[in-house]
């Protein structure tokens, strides 16, 4: 005879718990964490974390001449230089989640 009984497995803890009373008390040990993070990223540039900001605007730049004047594809009204902005935010944010899950 089949024993039918069903056994739930839960976990004592939630998933996204949150101890803010320890990141709190270890500060200083996230705060060298950030900044060795930080500057492992960026030591190797010339311009360093200004990277950041002149990256997506030369590329945004490179998407308006190419696609806006060359190719000359229609955006229907919105200024091209937003359009192209907004998809190249969308696909970095795309790009860098899927680069940094791997």
């Amino acid at each position: 005879m089949q024993d039918n009984t069903v056994t739930t497995v839960r976990s004592k803890r939630r998933l996204l718990r949150l101890n803010l009373y320890e990141i709190w008390k270890y500060r200083d040990l996230v705060k060298l964490f950030v900044k060795k993070d930080f500057k492992n990223t960026y030591k190797q540039t010339i311009l360093g974390p200004l990277w950041i900001v002149i990256k997506p605007f030369l590329s945004t730049f490179v998407f308006t001449i190419v696609f806006g004047l060359i190719a000359n594809i229609s955006t229907d009204g919105m200024p091209q230089f937003i359009f192209y902005m907004s998809g190249n935010i969308l696909w970095s944010f795309f790009s860098s989640c899927l680069n940094n899950s791997l």
